[in-house]
């Protein structure tokens, strides 16, 4: 006997199904085989969360040597493109840094 699914599961399977079967299409084939759907999204949505906040720890605490000397430089007056150029990084990564950060890296328009 079939089990009742949620129309928050079904949604939420219409939405991830592009992106599975991209990646697997067994994978979503076997999605549906799955008896407590409930129960697997639930899993799936705390796994996700958490590699989120471990993998963006991970970043930033790789990058907050050259994120805090972007910070120095635009706190001394530095343009955007000096401080890409001083540093050795994009202008892109700059502008990131400084609208992440917001006043910690305030200076002058560059």
């Amino acid at each position: 006997m079939p089990t009742q699914v949620s129309p928050n599961v079904l949604g939420i399977a219409s939405r991830v199904r592009p992106v599975v079967e991209r990646r697997d299409s067994r994978a979503y084939q076997a999605l549906l085989t799955i008896i407590d759907r409930e129960t697997w999204i639930e899993r799936q949505r705390e796994r996700g969360r958490l590699g989120g906040i471990l993998s963006g720890r991970v970043r930033r605490e790789r990058t907050a040597d050259i994120d805090a000397a972007i910070c120095r430089a635009r706190r001394a007056g530095m343009s955007q493109r000096q401080i890409a150029q001083a540093l050795g990084v994009t202008r892109t990564k700059v502008r990131w840094v400084i609208a992440r950060d917001g006043e910690g890296c305030e200076g002058t328009d560059g």
